[in-house]
């Protein structure tokens, strides 16, 4: 048995700089090293499969992505509304890919031998983005607020594997509006709603995507509990729509979170603590309905 030793011990730095203009108005730079570990289906050596020619399999071998990016912001306040942009630049290594191969196997389909393929992740190639991103935030009064976000990037995949050029660049886009309402004086609205736009590698297209999602929160017991009711994935068009191909097969695969619209009720009580003591804001506050899947 072969004995593979990794070492995951490494530092990753963060250096933010900002100079103030005039009051109200500065501009920011920054540079930060991440690291992006595995799904735990990515590493999970068992193959499941999807039908009798396709199945997936995980990687036990696979490393972390790493990456470096630089970014260079504008922030701007005003009386009721902040405006925040930066344009960014973010290199990564190791990027995690899916790959198809043939796994050498065949079965009998409509008495025609067709190959079993095998999908899997790989560390691939290295992946460069430059983008720019726009924030907006406005404040009509303590009861209502609106957050909206936009992010163009361009996409500059490189690698190779068993003499596969895996080569791709991509122009794309992604922007997200959020809506918090007070209603009356004691139950919050908040509503959220998000857009990926499609992705083109070399082996897979990825559709569009769009996430709607609201919730109702009310404060009860002299503001000690705090009920939550959500509705994830309102008009169901959460999914991940996904075209997959090589010189062999194309296959297409349809997904989504939890199996479309959900709902969620939560309660929260806080003991020998009130609302306002703690130090972050509440699990609604923070509340944008999630990104989910890869």
């Amino acid at each position: 048995m072969k004995i593979i030793k990794k070492k995951y011990s490494d530092l990753f730095p963060t250096l933010n700089l900002a100079y103030e203009i005039e009051e109200n108005e500065t501009i920011t730079l920054g540079y930060n090293r991440r690291i992006r570990r595995a799904r735990s289906y990515f590493i999970n050596p068992f193959p499941s499969r999807s039908s009798i020619t396709n199945i997936f399999q995980g990687n036990p071998n696979i490393n972390p992505t790493y990456s470096n990016g630089i970014d260079l912001g504008y922030l701007k306040r005003f009386e009721k509304t902040t405006v925040n942009g930066s344009i960014y630049f973010r290199k990564s290594t190791g990027e995690f890919t899916f790959i198809t191969e043939n796994t050498g196997d065949y079965v009998l389909v409509n008495e025609s031998l067709i190959p079993v393929i095998r999908r899997t992740p790989i560390n691939l190639a290295s992946n460069t983005q430059l983008g720019i991103e726009f924030n907006i935030n406005y404040t009509k009064s303590n009861l209502w607020r609106i957050r909206g976000n936009l992010n163009f990037f361009e996409s500059d995949l490189e690698g190779e594997y068993n003499g596969v050029v895996y080569d791709s660049k991509n122009l794309s886009w992604s922007g997200g509006l959020n809506n918090y309402f007070k209603i009356f004086s004691s139950v919050d609205w908040q509503t959220s709603l998000n857009y990926r736009a499609p992705q083109k590698t070399a082996v897979s297209n990825r559709k569009a995507r769009i996430s709607s999602n609201t919730a109702l929160s009310k404060d009860l017991v002299k503001d000690k509990l705090t009920m939550t009711f959500k509705v994830n994935d309102i008009f169901e068009t959460q999914k991940w729509r996904i075209e997959s191909f090589n010189e062999n097969y194309k296959s297409y695969s349809e997904s989504s979170w939890r199996g479309g619209r959900n709902f969620e009720l939560n309660l929260i009580y806080r003991f020998n603590q009130k609302k306002n003591e703690r130090k972050n804001q509440s699990d609604y506050e923070n509340y944008d309905g999630g990104e989910y899947g890869a």
